[in-house]
């Protein structure tokens, strides 16, 4: 089980369940009369209810699957799910070059990257390319690689943003060693988060944010040696809440956990990030 049987999420659960209980059962005692004999039966039986009750808030939490709740103004969603199949603009991780090229230890083609470049995309990878050079032309903070041989040579700083005006927004968010292997710093993480954060804002508009816990598919070195995933769910929120920022007119902030993931997850602990 993820939640052990004392948690305090389950001592949460449980004051709730027990206090409807004994609110009814109070109600019912106002109306029916209990022999004394019967008495230390029902004192056993209200004992047994509460246990029961216990366990199955202890279930009911290990069993959770999805939670919302607010951040400020924005309804903030956290369930299992599909990341392409949500609405709203798609957060999409991707290396800190804006690689396109599927293979050859650059794009894993089963990454988030690699199907967004396989099967999403509204144009050739030459006009992506061309659009992402002309929209992250005046970047502030770009590096070129000039020994970089498969790839692209420019990167640019973590937390960048490119929106391909189709649902997607591509984010740098992991950076590469000599070999093409990805790998962040546990340092890099929070900065990362911030500039997306910044970032989003300007082109959001009034859409609804979709998004992975960007790292969680174990592609990324050292991140996992640092952060748990609840750790990393958590990461997020954080630095939403510390990035100010609203959605507003019904848009979310939907944060898709894979299936594979669910169970290292404490859904009702995230409450603790809402306002």
């Amino acid at each position: 089980m993820k939640i052990k049987i004392f948690d305090n999420v389950v001592r949460k659960i449980f004051y709730k369940v027990a206090a409807l209980e004994n609110t009814v059962i109070s109600a019912l005692f106002l109306f029916i009369d209990i022999d004394t004999k019967c008495k230390k039966y029902a004192f056993l039986a209200f004992g047994l209810l509460l246990l029961a009750s216990y366990l199955f808030s202890w279930q009911y939490a290990n069993k959770k699957k999805s939670i919302s709740f607010r951040i400020g103004k924005t309804k903030v969603v956290v369930e299992e799910g599909d990341l392409f199949a949500e609405t709203g603009l798609k957060v999409i991780p991707v290396n800190e070059f804006f690689d396109t090229h599927v293979g050859d230890n650059i794009i894993d083609p089963k990454s988030l990257h690699g199907l967004y470049l396989r099967n999403h995309l509204s144009q050739t990878i030459e006009e992506l390319d061309a659009a992402i050079t002309n929209s992250l032309g005046d970047s502030p903070v770009r590096e070129i690689d000039a020994q970089r041989t498969v790839g692209k040579k420019i990167k640019y700083q973590l937390g960048t943003v490119y929106n391909d005006k189709n649902g997607f927004l591509l984010v740098a968010y992991t950076k590469f060693d000599k070999d093409n292997r990805a790998y962040l710093n546990p340092d890099d993480v929070m900065n990362c988060y911030m500039n997306m954060w910044n970032e989003i804002d300007k082109c959001r508009g009034n859409d609804s944010i979709c998004l992975t816990v960007l790292g969680s598919s174990g592609l990324v070195r050292n991140l996992y040696n640092h952060y748990s995933a609840q750790q990393l769910v958590e990461l997020v929120l954080g630095t939403f809440r510390a990035s100010g920022i609203n959605l507003s007119r019904g848009a979310e902030l939907k944060i898709i956990i894979h299936k594979n993931m669910t169970s290292d997850i404490n859904f009702l602990k995230l409450e603790d990030y809402s306002d």
